[in-house]
C-alpha cells in the first residue's frame, strides 16, 4: 500500500505540471487508498452506509459521472479548439466559426474557472485574433492585447510551474511592453524567466533562455553569469538535453573567450566529455 501512495503522488505531480485532466481520476483513486489505510489501521470503524431511497443512489451515481466526464470533455475541448485538433470542426479564418470558438472557450472558462489550462487556451485565442488584427485597428489590439495578458497572468497564477507559457507571456510582453505599466499587469519579461529558472534550475535551456533575454537588454555581464551559474546542471539529462548543452556550450565559450575567462574555458572543458 507505501508502494501504491507514492506510485500515486508520483503521478499525481507529474499530471499536475502537465496532464492536469488526469487529476481529478488520480484523487479519487487516491481517497479510496487512503480510506482503506485508515480502515486496516483501525483508526476508523466499518458502517454499513444504507440510504432509504434507491432512486438516491442512482441519481448520486448519475450526477458525480455526469460530473466527471463534463470535467475532462470541457479540458480537451478547450486544448482542441486552440491547437486545431479536429474535435469540432471550427474553422478560424471563419468569422462564424470565430464567434462560436470564443463562445465555447468562455463557457468553459466560466465553468472550470481555476482550471489554468482552460485559462491558457484562451490566453492563445486572444493572442491569435491580436496576431490577425491589422496595425491600423489600435484599439481592438490594445483591447485584445490586455485580455490576452490577463488570461496568462491568472493562468500563472493557477499554475506557475507552466515554464512554457512563463515564455509566451514573456514574449508577449516585450513585444507590447506598455503593458506592463497598467497596474492591472504585475508581470515582467524578466521576473518570467527567472521563475521559471527558480522552478526548475536543473533544466539548463531555461537558464540559456534567460540569459538570451538579458543579452537582448545589453546586460551582457548578467547573461554570463546566468550561464556560468547552469554549468553545475550539467550532468541532468533529460528531454533534449544533448541540445541544450551545446547551446549552454557555445553561448558560454564564446563568451569566455572574449572576456579571456581562462577558468570558465577550462571548467567547459572538463565538463563536456561524452554525453
Amino acid at each position: 500500500i507505501i508502494v501504491l501512495i507514492v506510485a500515486l503522488g508520483t503521478v499525481f505531480i507529474h499530471a499536475l505540471m502537465n496532464f492536469t485532466f488526469y487529476n481529478l481520476v488520480n484523487q479519487l483513486i487516491m481517497g479510496c487508498v487512503l480510506a482503506r489505510v485508515l480502515w486496516l489501521s483501525g483508526l476508523t470503524t466499518e458502517h454499513l452506509l444504507t440510504f432509504r431511497s434507491p432512486a438516491l443512489i442512482r441519481i448520486a451515481v448519475i450526477v458525480s459521472a455526469t460530473y466527471v466526464l463534463l470535467v475532462n470533455y470541457a479540458d480537451a475541448i478547450s486544448s482542441d479548439l486552440v491547437y486545431q485538433g479536429g474535435l469540432l470542426p471550427l474553422d478560424r479564418n471563419d468569422h462564424a466559426d470565430q464567434l462560436k470558438t470564443y463562445e465555447i472557450l468562455s463557457a468553459i472558462r466560466q465553468f472550470r474557472s481555476q482550471n489554468s489550462a482552460n485559462r491558457f487556451a484562451m490566453a492563445i485565442f486572444f493572442r491569435t485574433s491580436f496576431d490577425d488584427q491589422p496595425e491600423e485597428s489600435t484599439q481592438a489590439r490594445q483591447s485584445l492585447a490586455i485580455a490576452t495578458a490577463l488570461e496568462y497572468q491568472k493562468g500563472l497564477e493557477i499554475n506557475p510551474y507552466s515554464y512554457q507559457n512563463q515564455q509566451f507571456f514573456a514574449d508577449f510582453l516585450s513585444q507590447n511592453p506598455w503593458l506592463i505599466e497598467l497596474d492591472e499587469i504585475s508581470s515582467a519579461p524578466e521576473q518570467l524567466l527567472r521563475s521559471g529558472v527558480a522552478n526548475a534550475p536543473f533544466q539548463i535551456h531555461r537558464h540559456v533562455v534567460l540569459a538570451e533575454f538579458l543579452e537582448q537588454q545589453g546586460r551582457e555581464d548578467d547573461a554570463y553569469r546566468m550561464l556560468k551559474a547552469a554549468i553545475v546542471w550539467w550532468p541532468m539529462r533529460y528531454n533534449e538535453y544533448r541540445v541544450w548543452r551545446t547551446q549552454l556550450h557555445v553561448k558560454l565559450l564564446r563568451m569566455a573567450k572574449r572576456r579571456g575567462d581562462d577558468e570558465t574555458i577550462r571548467l567547459l572543458l572538463n565538463v563536456a566529455g561524452p554525453a
